[in-house]
């Protein structure tokens, strides 16, 4: 009954609800003392410090949302060959995403005339986008709440001017955090249930999986070419980036990476029936976690770090002996590589940026056969 009840509970729903307790917390921890639970509440769910599980939180809703967009440019390019403004929307949305989680505008925009300007420019060129969605009857909902969306979110770069320029009292610091940072939060989740909105959909096992995107079979290529371009960043961010105050850019293609496997996996374990369908929702959530622990393992020290490389190590072999009664050589042959990979743990920073993308690599070749023939639901 307990479960019955919770799949009829809207996706929207739980988001509100954690969005609500992130932007609470991170409003009240300037005004709690740390140590025990409440340190470390203090240091994971606050939204105005970086690379923590609450800015994992916010930037997977901007990820979800570029891969949404991703999946409306590849099913309505069947119907309009003019839709090119999904496709905008995906690459501002991975942008978006990559910012929040590794600290970009901050680092590049130190001068405020920068910032403003280059907001300026980018307004003039995506207002016609939005402009076009909303007058258009078969997007003009979708246009709405996206348009609402966006709004909330430059609304940021006012309330951090404020923030910068303005000295604020001790008892409205944490209102001010709460704000800004809520203010962002509530802008992506508009955003999400504008794309949500403009998927037609017959197929729906559950509320949660209309905000989840179907991979339609772009899951190895996609690691593929994460890996090569975490290759790059994490080289750059090793030798020119300063990351002990601000978010890490190397962490967020592992993250993206395990975001997009556990994605595809739990579309997948719509295709099982019975106990079979249950573990692969639960290797779903596995890969959620790895994901979220990405940001957090990372950066803080050695032990949370080995920490990340045993649970990383678990699910490849949760995927190997687990999900399947064939062994192939391909996966003996991922396994044995990810083994020797171990080896390399620790010894250099830009390895340990590496790793985890190479890890969700060897996830997806173990898995592909499987996530490159999905039986594609009617959305």
């Amino acid at each position: 009954m307990l479960i019955s009840s919770l799949k009829k509970i809207k996706w929207w729903v739980w988001f509100i609800i954690i969005d609500s307790l992130l932007v609470i917390l991170t409003g009240l921890a300037l005004h709690m003392k740390s140590g025990g639970l409440v340190g470390f509440l203090h240091q994971n769910f606050r939204l105005d410090i970086e690379m923590n599980l609450a800015v994992w939180w916010a930037g997977a809703c901007l990820m979800n949302g570029a891969l949404l967009s991703y999946e409306l440019y590849k099913t309505e390019s069947q119907e309009s060959k003019r839709n090119y403004h999904w496709i905008i929307l995906c690459i501002i949305l991975f942008g978006l995403s990559f910012d929040e989680i590794g600290s970009i505008h901050e680092r590049i925009f130190e001068n405020w005339t920068a910032l403003i300007i280059t907001a300026f420019f980018g307004a003039l060129f995506f207002i016609p986008i939005l402009w076009k969605l909303i007058f258009t009857n078969r997007t003009h909902r979708s246009g709405i709440f996206l348009a609402v969306g966006f709004g909330l979110m430059a609304l940021a770069i006012p309330q951090e001017y404020m923030e910068h320029h303005l000295i604020w009292p001790n008892k409205f610091l944490g209102l001010r955090a709460g704000l800004e940072e809520g203010t962002e939060l509530f802008g992506s989740l508009m955003v999400l249930v504008g794309l949500v909105g403009q998927r037609r959909g017959k197929f729906w096992p559950n509320s949660i999986s209309r905000v989840i995107n179907y991979p339609y079979r772009m899951t190895p290529y996609f690691l593929m070419i994460g890996l090569i371009l975490q290759i790059f960043i994490s080289a750059v961010t090793v030798k020119f980036v300063d990351v002990s105050h601000r978010g890490n850019p190397a962490v967020f293609l592992p993250a993206f990476a395990f975001l997009i496997l556990a994605n595809s996996v739990f579309w997948k374990a719509y295709e099982r029936s019975g106990y079979r369908r249950w573990i692969w929702i639960f290797f779903s959530l596995l890969l959620y976690l790895a994901s979220s622990l990405t940001l957090c393992a990372l950066w803080l020290g050695t032990l949370r770090i080995n920490l990340f490389w045993i649970f990383c190590f678990f699910i490849i072999l949760f995927g190997v002996f687990v999900l399947y009664d064939k062994i192939s050589w391909l996966k003996i042959i991922c396994l044995f590589m990810v083994l020797i990979s171990f080896f390399f743990v620790n010894t250099y920073p830009i390895v340990d940026y590496i790793l985890p993308s190479l890890f969700a690599v060897y996830l997806g070749l173990i898995l592909k056969s499987d996530l490159l023939h999905h039986k594609i639901p009617k959305i």
